[in-house]
């Protein structure tokens, strides 16, 4: 018997949120748990590909990178997405 399992979270929670200084640097992990294997991940942020690894790290930070990322994660039984929005902590910028 073979069994094949989607991408699922360890956690089963799909939305995170990280808080961040300016100039930080912030990973990102799309860790999830499928059989078979992952066969692709796909970071976007406002609508641009940004990565293709398990984790995105973001060097750096300042106030054009907080917002939400998305994880698009694969394999040939089906797909997920895992959501991460990065929050500004410290100075409080004007609008």
């Amino acid at each position: 018997m073979n069994i094949s399992d989607p991408p699922l979270t360890y956690s089963g929670n799909t939305n995170h949120e990280v808080e961040s200084k300016r100039g930080e640097t912030v990973i990102l992990d799309c860790n999830v748990c499928a059989y078979p294997a992952v066969e692709d991940y796909n970071w976007v942020f406002n609508e641009q590909t940004i990565s293709n690894d398990r984790m995105c790290t973001l060097r750096n930070i300042d106030e054009n990178d907080y917002g939400k990322y998305t994880c698009h994660v694969c394999n040939n039984v089906g797909c997920m997405e895992y959501h991460y929005s990065i929050i500004a902590i410290g100075k409080y910028y004007e609008f």
